[in-house]
């Protein structure tokens, strides 16, 4: 298992960085300390256990390991949110549907090895700024089994992590 000193990395090593300093969507200061980028080695390690060993993007799986994961569609384009700017639709309809609390860590996955450990609850206040790679966004609870995905289409899916190990 990684070491905390070996978990995190700054914010200025993370690829995506500027997906939280966009002009007119930038993240206050005080959310910006609870997004916490994960290690290259720290991310992979939590991927391979909980969502897939076999590939390093969820754009890049077959059906049969998509439903290892048991996924299942929401009723809900979080897409036409975005592209409304009716941000608060979203967060409103996973407040009310989804089993998380907003005490929850979540990690928010863009690929393996591309990630960030944060809050519920700053995902919901800034779901926008985590979904501008939307190619297949993986977003795991850390204190249940639930998984979300987010894909390109407007897609928004619920499933299970794999639970291979207790490693968080």
């Amino acid at each position: 298992m990684a070491s905390n000193q070996n978990k995190y990395i700054s914010m200025e090593e993370l690829q995506n960085k500027w997906f939280f300093y966009v002009e007119d969507m930038k993240i206050p200061d005080e959310d910006i300390n609870t997004i916490r980028p994960l290690s290259k080695e720290y991310s992979s390690l939590i991927w391979n256990e909980n969502i897939s060993s076999l590939k390093h993007h969820f754009a890049l799986f077959r059906e049969e390991e998509k439903q290892l994961l048991q996924l299942e569609k929401v009723d809900y384009d979080w897409q036409e949110d975005w592209n409304n700017d009716q941000y608060d639709n979203l967060k409103e309809y996973l407040s009310k549907n989804i089993p998380y609390i907003t005490s929850d860590k979540i990690i928010v996955f863009w690929q393996k090895q591309s990630s960030v450990e944060t809050g519920w609850e700053i995902f919901l206040k800034h779901w926008p700024n985590f979904l501008f790679e939307d190619e297949g966004v993986v977003l795991m609870n850390k204190t249940n089994d639930n998984i979300l995905l987010f894909t390109s289409d407007g897609r928004l899916q619920m499933g299970k992590r794999l639970l291979r190990s207790n490693i968080l």
